[in-house]
Parts: structure tokens; C-alpha cells; sequence
């Protein structure tokens, strides 16, 4: 993955060109919610949960979407109800 385009060597040309446009489109939407957190800062609980990265769920969809294991996408659908993508988290069950 340390290769320029990593992934992408296989993609048509449209298919590039979609992928910039859905990439400008997600800086587009995180620069708004880094205006937003900038304002208005968490709380220490907040970045506590958000920084345990192997409890709140966030190392485990990383795996699942960077690596495509297949034990932490059973993992992910066990937990909530068959729906990885599922926007409803048990991310600070653990508070």
C-alpha cells in the first residue's frame, strides 16, 4: 500500500474518475465536520471513547474495510444485527 495508487492500477478510467470526485466529496464533508469540532471541541469522555480504537469497533471496521477479513466482518454483523454499515454503535457501550 505504499504505492501511488494502490489498488487502483485495475480501474478503468471511469472508474478513476469517479473515485476523485467521490474523494472531493468526502474532504468536502470532513472539512465541514473539522470546522464544526474545531468550534465546539469534545469533551474528554468523548475523545477517550473515540481514542480506544479496539473497544469502541473502529480497529475492527478498519480491518473490515481495509483487509477484508472475513472473522471481523461476522464480528461486525453479530454485534449489530447482521448490518456492519449499520449506523446505530455500540461505540460507547463500554462507558
Amino acid at each position: 500500500m505504499d504505492k501511488p495508487m494502490f489498488g487502483m492500477k485495475y480501474f478503468t478510467p471511469l472508474e478513476k474518475i469517479v473515485h476523485a470526485f467521490h474523494m472531493e466529496e468526502m474532504w468536502e464533508m470532513i472539512h465541514h465536520e473539522y470546522v464544526n469540532l474545531k468550534s465546539n471541541p469534545p469533551t474528554k469522555d468523548a475523545f477517550e471513547c473515540a481514542m480506544d480504537v479496539e473497544r469502541n469497533g473502529v480497529l475492527e471496521m478498519f480491518r473490515f474495510l481495509a483487509f477484508r477479513e472475513p472473522e471481523a466482518a461476522l464480528r461486525l454483523k453479530k454485534k449489530q444485527g447482521n448490518d456492519p454499515r449499520k449506523k446505530e454503535s455500540s461505540a460507547h457501550e463500554h462507558r
